[in-house]
């Protein structure tokens, strides 16, 4: 369907209320920002002021405490009476400001705030004796300047630190006897006294009022913002004028005969537009290369033309529905040269200029066609390829509920073709066996979590049981697709196949069955063999051991019986010599026979065994080596000489191709289990450990597996190989 070229009008209409909105916005941006221009410049005149107040003030108070006083002290006599206009300097400061207000200058509050003051109207409120406070606490903060609200109104306040009280302050500041009497009677004898020399008790405060800084603020933005609106009406007729003459009425006309030559002649469809007798008064380019003709010899066909003889039947029906209504329908056309196509035609009839045409999209359907046909070729193929790799397929779509099972799937399944098929979870997981069920169902929620890790992936094996009560092991390999973005992604669609393992399950249990009883030999025959060594351990120990002793024992006496008395030095030589080749005999047989079953394991455990397999490693190969044993639980026999055999092993792999400078042993419990570290610093572990046909770490894996445990060999945190055996406890 062709798409309706665009009421310029309507776009009109937006484009002026986007431009009275971008006016609003920037005025109403500009009035707010020379508002805040106008009251931070009333804010910073309103504090030079201040500041020039407090200054007079301090001048004032110094000159009367330091001067003015001093002098009329020394004229005056000492039982001379208090009078404030010499003796306060407060007092000089009020009748100054209200000299100031009775000019008609501008309005402030002037004061010196002190803590105790002797009047009222000077005691420093809760912000003046923070401040206060503050300064005596910290020399360097001199003032401080803050916007307040009082009385509902705005202020900006200044207060500077005075200097603290002197020497001869304290007259009238210490005790009421020190005071004038003049003083006393006029403000008691509690207000203003017990200070001393040095105390920090008062501050100059000037207090500047804002609100009428602030109203005249906002009466300049408002004078601003009425301008600005002013301005704005004056560019609100220019543009409209500039829009319509310019831009909106040229382009209807433009637009006009552009919807009688067609929409957009790049549209992927072809475009004819005809008469109401049928005559083709334009095409786009996708028409005519679809076609073969040219716009003229096109132009001067009827639309009948068009039309493949042997659809021409139901022409007259399809275009009278287009004119009524408009239509959507496939038929046949042909080209130039006499090919025929399959089409989809969408009609609806427009108006211009007082006269209808009917507007058509042509959409060749050739390729579609094709595509449907090599889609049901595949399918045929799938079913085919299904059915000889014992394999079937699924779909479901979630909007919809409904599904498709493939008859493959039914037969493996154990279902007849007509019968009802599972198509939601629940249902499916009605065939699944009992044991399987809830990981099965957590499996496919995993897979239709649209925030899930599992990205749509429906991977699973699982049982079933056939309506026949035959239960048979399946693989299902699937993919959920997700529409929507954020909140609103959801699942759209799952497909997928499921293969029937049962035979490739029955085999994996008979191999795993095998290697459990091989792994169980491969024990026997270890523990036989261990047997046997301690055996064989004993036997030397006990036997051959004492014949060597005895040996040596009878070799040292010849020694002693021969004398000085015509014993041949030979022979004395000769017992000498085979008296050392018994001792080394001996050593030679303790050595084999520890070797064999090291006489600490049996009777000392595993701890000080390891310690003696370590300590003889050093000895025999300079390589440092020490062992850590630590919080062990008792370790049964089989368990302490695979431990002990897998040590020996790991040391002797250190040796040989490590080419260490030291290696640690460290066994202990952790997390419930048994673990062994052999760590070296070494070269590493190679990149494939079971290369080359050593055997020395299947070997120690096979030690581990066949008391449920675990070995790897891994790199080392900081460079060398490290070998890691966790075993069970209780193992």
């Amino acid at each position: 369907m062709a798409s309706r070229p665009p009421d310029t009008r309507a776009a009109g209409r937006r484009f002026k209320l986007a431009v009275a909105l971008l006016y609003v916005v920037a005025m109403a941006l500009c009035v707010v920002l020379v508002n805040r221009n106008q009251r931070a410049v009333a804010l910073q005149e309103a504090e030079e002021a201040a500041r020039l107040l407090v200054e007079r003030n301090v001048a004032t108070s110094r000159y009367v405490n330091e001067q003015l006083k001093r002098a009329v002290d020394a004229a005056a006599s000492a039982d001379a009476d208090y009078d404030p206009v010499w003796a306060s300097s407060n007092y000089l400061i009020h009748e100054l400001d209200r000299y100031v207000a009775e000019q008609g200058a501008n309005r402030y509050v002037s004061r010196k705030a002190a803590i105790g003051a002797r009047r009222e109207s000077n005691e420093a409120d809760e912000f003046e004796r923070a401040f206060i406070q503050e300064a005596a606490r910290r020399p360097e903060l001199m003032e401080q300047v803050l916007v307040r609200e009082l009385e509902g109104q705005p202020w900006l306040e200044v207060l500077q630190r005075g200097y603290p009280l002197k020497g001869d302050c304290l007259r009238c500041h210490s005790t009421p006897d020190r005071a004038p009497a003049g003083l006393v009677r006029r403000y008691g004898p509690t207000r203003g006294f017990g200070h001393h020399e040095g105390e920090q008790v008062w501050a100059t405060s000037v207090r500047i009022p804002l609100a009428e800084r602030f109203a005249a603020a906002d009466r300049f933005s408002l004078l601003l913002a009425a301008l600005f609106a002013g301005l704005f009406g004056l560019l609100w007729v220019v543009q409209d004028r500039f829009l319509h003459q310019l831009i909106l009425t040229p382009t209807e006309a433009a637009l006009d005969e552009a919807r009688l030559r067609g929409l957009d002649s790049r549209m992927n469809e072809a475009e004819i537009v005809v008469r109401r007798d049928g005559t083709v008064v334009h095409a786009n380019d996708r028409a005519l290369r679809s076609y073969g003709y040219t716009l003229e010899e096109l132009s001067a066909l009827d639309i009948q033309t068009l039309r493949a003889p042997a659809a021409r039947g139901g022409l007259e029906a399809q275009l009278a529905q287009a004119w009524t209504g408009g239509a959507r329908f496939e038929t046949e056309h042909v080209r130039k040269d006499g090919t025929i196509f399959p089409v989809e035609v969408s009609a609806r009839v427009f108006e211009v200029g007082g006269e209808r045409y009917l507007h058509s999209l042509v959409r060749d359907l050739t390729e579609e066609r094709r595509a449907v046909q090599a889609l049901r070729e595949s399918e045929e193929r799938l079913r085919l390829g299904s059915e000889a790799g014992g394999f079937g397929t699924y779909a479901y779509d979630f909007a919809s509920g409904r599904g498709d099972w493939s008859p493959e799937l039914m037969a493996l399944w154990g279902l007849r073709p007509g019968e009802p098929v599972p198509l939601d979870q629940d249902g499916v997981a009605t065939f699944v066996h009992p044991d399987d069920r809830a990981a099965f169902l957590a499996a496919m929620r995993r897979a239709n979590d649209p925030a899930g890790a599992a990205g749509g992936q429906f991977l699973h094996e699982y049982r079933i049981l056939r309506p026949d009560g035959t239960s048979r092991w399946m693989r299902v390999s699937g993919r959920t697709t997700f529409t929507g973005e954020g909140r609103d992604r959801r699942p759209a669609r799952a497909a997928g196949a499921v293969t029937d393992i049962t035979e490739r399950r029955a085999l994996e249990e008979a191999l795993r069955a095998s290697q459990e009883r091989l792994r169980a030999l491969a024990v026997h025959r270890q523990d036989i063999r261990e047997e046997e060594q301690a055996r064989v351990a004993r036997d030397l120990h006990d036997d051959l051991a004492q014949l060597l002793t005895g040996l040596s024992f009878e070799l040292r006496r010849l020694t002693g019986l021969g004398g000085g008395d015509g014993a041949p030095a030979w022979l004395e030589d000769w017992v000498v010599e085979a008296t050392a080749l018994v001792d080394r005999a001996h050593a030679s047989v303790r050595r084999i026979a520890t070797g064999l079953r090291p006489p600490a394991l049996d009777a000392l455990g595993i701890g000080p065994a390891l310690e003696g397999e370590t300590r003889q490693f050093q000895e025999r190969t300079g390589i440092r080596c020490q062992a850590s044993v630590a919080g062990l639980p008792p370790v049964p026999p089989q368990v302490s000489v695979a431990l002990y055999r897998m040590v020996q092993e790991s040391l002797t792999n250190v040796a040989r191709h490590a080419g260490a400078g030291q290696v640690a042993v460290r066994l202990g419990v952790e997390g419930g289990e048994l673990v062994l570290r052999v760590e070296d610093d070494g070269r590493g572990p190679p990149a494939d450990p079971e290369a080359g046909g050593g055997l020395g770490l299947l070997g120690l894996r096979e030690r581990a597996t066949a008391l449920g445990g675990t070995a790897r060999l891994e790199a080392g945190a900081a460079g060398g190989a490290t070998l890691v055996v966790r075993l069970p406890l209780g193992a």
